[in-house]
């Protein structure tokens, strides 16, 4: 572990002129010791000729204005849940996600993030449609297809479908 005035040190070597355009980034726990780092003010660094160009704003993707009317579809959206692994049937409200749904009827689902990012909610569907809520995706396995993995916190059932729950 470097002081700062060591690193000041190490820090003047790439401050001469024949290296002058490389950066070094370090960051200093402070003495508090919440681990945050401490700006220390770099001197005989040149400054660069020419700032660099902001980007333009990118326009937005087509599938950004497709989102809008994706609430009403998914609010019509409803539909049976046959709960293979419970031997239950749910009921899923209009627009309700599968995890909802089973929450609701007192089923306790694995269950992660709630957002679709950690797949710990992922299981097999074997039969039915379900519409992603995030992008309007749907899934869909014919009755004796081979299996897909859903993840329940981010897909609704459109009409009667089958998974392992």
């Amino acid at each position: 572990m470097f002081t700062v005035m060591e690193w000041l040190r190490i820090l003047d070597v790439f401050t001469t002129p024949a290296r002058a355009d490389r950066f070094v980034a370090a960051a200093f726990p402070s003495r508090r010791g919440d681990r945050g780092a401490t700006r220390v003010p770099l001197t005989g660094v040149p400054a660069p000729a020419t700032p660099p160009a902001a980007p333009a704003a990118p326009a937005p993707p087509a599938a950004t204005t497709a989102l809008a009317p994706l609430g009403a579809a998914v609010a019509e959206l409803a539909g049976t849940i046959t709960a293979s692994a419970a031997r239950r049937r749910l009921d899923a409200a209009d627009g309700e996600t599968v995890l909802a749904a089973a929450e609701r009827q007192d089923l306790r689902p694995r269950v992660g993030c709630r957002r679709g990012v950690c797949h710990r909610c992922a299981v097999a569907m074997t039969a039915g449609t379900v519409l992603d809520t995030r992008d309007g995706r749907s899934v869909t396995v014919a009755a004796g297809g081979a299996e897909r993995l859903v993840q329940i916190c981010v897909v609704a059932p459109a009409g009667d479908i089958t998974i392992d729950l």
